[in-house]
């Protein structure tokens, strides 16, 4: 239905508005072939992660010329030969993926999926992969630097006053206390002309 607003028929609305009749999923498929094979060009590796809605596997081979053309493989099965799972929820095979250039296959350390809605909530697996940093990058990389350390502790009571203090200037200087009064005026409000309707939100 070309009236419909998902995100197919918007993506297809605006290929036609440019002269493009090819469908949004080819389309995306063809931009990617010309990029990727653009930076091979320049001598660059590519790691690319992509929910492509098809399994590599599917009758219509679009995908699996796709990874073929740009010479990518897919990290999970050549490195360790895994059995994919589903990664949508309500599908039945593996239809997301971590593709790499066959020059990176030695350093990948590690690689799986995890359960549905672990690490957040979504109708699509995480899929992980687990990379040595100096085979990938050719040297070694920087440590993560841990995040800073609060000074603000409770039970310290010189660093406690003066937080209290400059939180109470900040309340003043931005108006909060009038602010919270008036919103919960207006949310106030707002429930009794509902009840006062029968108005149903």
């Amino acid at each position: 239905d070309p009236t419909t607003n998902t995100a197919s028929m918007q993506q297809r609305r605006i290929l036609l508005s440019q002269g493009i009749a090819t469908e949004p999923r080819d389309k995306c498929l063809i931009d990617l072939t010309a990029f990727i094979t653009s930076i091979h060009t320049a001598g660059h590796k590519v790691i690319m992660s992509i929910d492509a809605n098809s399994n590599i596997n599917d009758e219509d081979k679009k995908l699996d010329q796709f990874v073929e053309s740009c010479g990518l493989i897919c990290c999970h099965e050549a490195r360790f030969h895994l059995n994919p799972p589903n990664t949508y929820i309500r599908g039945t095979q593996q239809v997301d993926y971590c593709f790499c250039t066959q020059s990176i296959l030695p350093a990948i350390k590690g690689s799986g999926f995890l359960p549905f809605n672990d690490g957040h909530e979504s109708d699509h697996r995480i899929l992980w992969v687990d990379f040595h940093g100096p085979s990938l990058f050719g040297q070694k990389t920087a440590p993560v630097k841990p995040p800073p350390k609060r000074n603000l502790n409770s039970s310290n009571p010189n660093t406690l006053k003066p937080y209290i203090t400059n939180l109470g200037k900040l309340f003043t200087e931005h108006k909060i206390l009038p602010r919270a009064r008036q919103l919960k005026a207006d949310f106030e409000k707002r429930g009794e002309l509902i009840r006062r309707n029968n108005i149903t939100e």
